[in-house]
């Protein structure tokens, strides 16, 4: 809410229910239910097959190299290798 201040300048004043607001509004953007909810529910399902769960989990890893290799390497530098990158992106990542 806007109100006047001193010297009639606007403030913006946020009340705790915008705060809040915002709060869950970012968190369900960034994190989600599905992030949440899902993966416990597929070590349920799974049951004594949990390895066989658990490998979908490790086969959807490199995904994360090819993401970003798709989205912030490739418009700049079309000619990387994408096996170069995942090579030095996960290196990068486990020992950083």
């Amino acid at each position: 809410m806007l109100i006047c201040g001193k010297n009639n300048y606007m403030v913006n004043k946020n009340s705790n229910k915008d705060v809040m607001v915002v709060g869950f509004a970012l968190f369900a953007m960034f994190f989600g239910a599905g992030n949440l909810i899902f993966p416990p529910f597929l070590g349920v399902i799974s049951g004594s097959s949990w390895l066989t769960g658990f490998g979908g989990f490790i086969l959807a890893i490199p995904r994360t190299a090819a993401t970003t290799f798709e989205m912030g390497i490739q418009p700049l530098a079309g000619g990387f290798s994408p096996i170069l990158f995942s090579i030095i992106f996960f290196v990068y990542i486990i020992f950083t």
